[in-house]
């Protein structure tokens, strides 16, 4: 007696036009519904029907796709001054289940719950990670990783940068010479990420390097201003301004 057998989907009939293959064990009488390349859209439910001339039978199954969760788009460099608000934001789409995130600084998972520093905001379609009043030692690498059952995704990495004002570690110090010496005045700021710019003044006028009386020498963290040849004219105060080259 000869048997017909159809598969649904969602109670829809499946056909090879579907991107499906349907096999058949004569032998063990095994009959067998073939998705090469499952998609999210084959999640539902799965009915066979098989009908002689009898009558028909039916059984149903449910299959649950899971999908892996996309970022559109890239992680973006942030620069902000000392105490400013920093925030990395990226869009999402897909996942299935629902992913979850983490965000990792320098390859380390950020607990948000066990620090004030960061706090995680989740919206529909993006997740972004803020960093409070930003803080030198706030500064690093920092990437997102979402993840649900279907496995997990990393954003590509980008790095916050934290400027701050210059530290001053020495001041230049009084001298006293006397004429046709050369006086030496050195100043030295804290090592920074960003160059220090520095600036001369005597008695309120900017000192301008002339390679015959002021000379201005700069080596990373030193800062030095000489004066050749000094005269009595030389006398007064000196001064220096510092600042970040940004």
């Amino acid at each position: 007696m000869k048997m017909v057998l159809k598969w649904y989907l969602n109670d829809k009939e499946l056909t090879i036009k579907d991107n499906v293959k349907f096999e058949v064990d004569q032998k063990s009488s095994t009959y067998s519904l073939v998705i090469p390349k499952v998609q999210p859209f084959h999640s539902g439910t799965v009915t066979i029907k098989a009908s002689n001339n009898v009558g028909e039978v039916e059984h149903s199954f449910d299959i649950d796709v899971q999908e892996l969760p996309k970022f559109s788009g890239k992680l973006v460099n942030v620069t902000v001054s000392e105490n400013q608000e920093a925030k990395f934001t990226i869009k999402i789409s897909g996942g299935k289940p629902k992913p979850s995130v983490k965000w990792f600084k320098d390859d380390e998972e950020i607990l948000p719950h066990i620090s004030d520093i960061y706090e995680v905001v989740e919206l529909e379609d993006t997740v972004s990670l803020i960093i409070k009043s930003a803080k030198p030692e706030n500064a690093g690498t920092f990437f997102a990783q979402l993840f649900n059952d279907a496995g997990s995704v990393n954003t590509n990495k980008a790095q916050l940068i934290v400027q701050y004002l210059p530290i001053i570690l020495k001041n230049p110090s009084d001298f006293i010479s006397e004429v046709g010496d050369q006086a030496s005045f050195d100043l030295i700021v804290e090592n920074q990420m960003h160059p220090v710019k520095a600036i001369w003044y005597k008695n309120n006028k900017v000192v301008k390097s002339d390679d015959l009386k002021y000379k201005l020498l700069t080596n990373q963290q030193s800062h030095c201003l000489v004066i050749e040849n000094l005269v009595s004219d030389d006398a007064g105060e000196i001064k220096a301004e510092v600042s970040n080259a940004f």
